[in-house]
């Protein structure tokens, strides 16, 4: 529903208001034979990680660029799931708005951001960007490192902070900064089990060759799932026997 309309005119520039509908905004018009000078923008949403704990404040970023440039001047409009209104802002020098968001319904939410445009600027909408609430926070401890030969066979267990197993999801591993991955070159996925166990295998076929007498440094990351958080262990330093 529309509240208001209205139409003013200053510099032979025509700009048209609208209050309270899924556009609001300011939008600049030309005469129907006049091509508008104008250039085109990019909008990028960034939340760092697309993994928000429930009722928790996550800062969300909104940049508009044209040509790799900041956009400056002009408003933003950010639409929640089905065209729910929840920002209407000014772009700040850097050509960003960053608001706070904090949801307690778990399971994914899509976020997307309108440019309203300018007398130089085309409006546009950006693509969705999709977050998931998950539940709680996670941590992983290492329960075994293994006989230390190879196939190296090390048991991790991935819980809450509360101590429940994690009952889904799976693990990456890196080896001396290096993601583990078989000869197709595919990242190695280690599922967690029913009971937060997971086990991570590494033998010949990985894309690094473990040699022996050799310390290493193991960091293993839980990517997280629709009802938990993403979490990674500290670099853990290993040696593989001759």
């Amino acid at each position: 529903m529309v509240d208001k309309v209205e139409i003013e005119t200053e510099d032979n520039q025509a700009t048209l208001t609208i209050t309270n509908t899924l556009f609001p905004g300011t939008y600049y018009l030309c005469d129907a034979n006049e091509t508008p000078l104008k250039n085109n923008v990019n909008i990028t949403l960034n939340t760092g990680s697309k993994l928000i704990i429930k009722n928790t404040d996550q800062e969300i970023s909104v940049k508009v660029t044209s040509n790799n440039q900041p956009v400056t001047t002009g408003t933003i409009t950010i639409f929640e799931d089905d065209n729910t209104l929840i920002e209407n802002a000014t772009l700040d020098s850097n050509g960003e708005y960053i608001f706070t968001y904090n949801k307690n319904t778990i399971g994914e939410h899509t976020l997307k951001a309108r440019y309203n445009g300018t007398s130089n600027y085309y409006w546009k909408q950006s693509d969705d960007y999709t977050i998931t609430i998950v539940n709680t926070t996670t941590r992983i401890s290492i329960l075994d490192m293994g006989s230390g030969y190879v196939p190296y066979n090390i048991t991790g267990k991935v819980t809450t902070i509360d101590n429940i197993p994690v009952d889904d999801g799976y693990c990456i591993c890196k080896v001396s900064g290096l993601t583990l991955k078989d000869e197709n070159q595919d990242t190695l996925k280690f599922y967690v089990q029913d009971n937060g166990i997971v086990l991570i295998n590494m033998t010949t076929n990985m894309n690094i060759t473990l040699k022996t007498n050799r310390t290493y440094y193991l960091s293993v990351k839980y990517t997280g799932s629709s009802k938990f958080s993403e979490c990674e262990t500290n670099s853990i330093a290993f040696t593989v026997n001759g």
